[in-house]
């Protein structure tokens, strides 16, 4: 194996455990919303600074709020 092959391929598994975390909680976190926070109007997944109304945008929602247009609602 080369050093080419090799870093491709950990970047490309890095690339897609982000995505697939992204799709996962963006899921976990339409569904707390569809159910009132649980029921409980707790909110867990849909923490208010990191959620954007769109689901694309919301799976590559990252922290330093670089996808946070349109402004998330408060």
């Amino acid at each position: 194996m080369t050093r080419k092959r090799f870093f491709t391929s950990v970047a490309l598994a890095a690339v897609l455990q982000a995505l697939t975390y992204g799709v996962v909680l963006t899921a976990l976190e339409r569904l707390e919303s569809a159910t009132g926070g649980w029921g409980l109007d707790l909110r867990f997944f849909g923490v208010p600074f990191l959620t954007v109304g769109n689901p694309l945008l919301q799976t590559l929602c990252t922290p330093d709020r670089s996808c946070s247009w349109p402004s998330p609602a408060r």
